[in-house]
């Protein structure tokens, strides 16, 4: 199913707003972004997950992110970083292309009637702003983003599966500064992966303390893992 990617002409800033557009998807304004994809593997991810758990709790369902995020990453190969910092382009897709998705992940269910039921929280889900905060709760840039950052030819998405065994560990990296920076993000999940929350929460808050007095990208990921989360973690 190869489809035109757009973005959303106009922002949405209010819940009224969403629930008038989650109704009538095929009315939204948007415009192209001059490129399609074919985002039929992540339909078939969310398939085979929903046919194993149709009626799965909240903590179950946070494990289809997992499901998720190679095969969205891989559907748009062609998304530059300068395009996936559009919001516009995240809210257009869990709108129009998966909402379903989006509902059954946050909502555990597709409601037949929106009023009423769309909190704060579960509108970020659809929208998110261009903040790490807001990133990180729209449902899809935070799996993109995170399979951006940890993907490589040597893991392949290894360590993207990690990143997203957990809610927390994600957010511990993906919702703080260290998560721009790319070896960073890879040596938090290299060398915390086996650790406790506990420990994970510590060693990512000191981390991101510490780079606010250095450079990061000074530092390769070896160093970070060798000098200053190994620091961490035996203390």
């Amino acid at each position: 199913m190869t489809v035109e990617l757009r973005r959303l002409a106009i922002p949405l800033t209010t819940i009224r707003q969403l629930a008038a557009v989650l109704q009538n998807p095929d009315h939204i304004e948007s415009e192209s972004l001059g490129f399609a994809a074919d985002l039929c593997e992540v339909w078939d991810g969310f398939d085979r997950f929903y046919g194993a758990i149709p009626e799965a709790t909240s903590l179950e369902r946070a494990q289809l992110d997992r499901a998720l995020a190679v095969p969205l990453h891989r559907a748009l190969k062609g998304l530059s970083r300068r395009k996936a910092t559009d919001m516009r382009f995240w809210h257009w897709l869990c709108i129009s292309q998966f909402q379903n998705i989006v509902w059954y992940r946050w909502y555990g269910r597709i409601p037949a009637d929106f009023s009423g039921i769309i909190s704060p929280s579960l509108a970020e889900r659809f929208l998110g702003a261009p903040t790490l905060h807001g990133v990180s709760r729209n449902t899809f840039a935070r799996l993109w983003w995170c399979a951006e950052a940890l993907y490589s030819e040597a893991d392949g998405y290894d360590l993207v599966d990690i990143a997203l065994s957990s809610q927390d560990f994600f957010q511990a990296i993906f919702e703080r500064k260290l998560g721009l920076c790319v070896p960073a993000a890879r040596a938090c999940v290299r060398a915390l992966g086996n650790c406790s929350d506990a420990e994970r929460r510590r060693a990512t808050k000191e981390l991101n303390h510490y780079f606010t007095t250095i450079v990061a990208e000074a530092l390769t990921e070896e160093e970070m893992i060798d000098n200053l989360l190994g620091k961490y973690l035996r203390q």
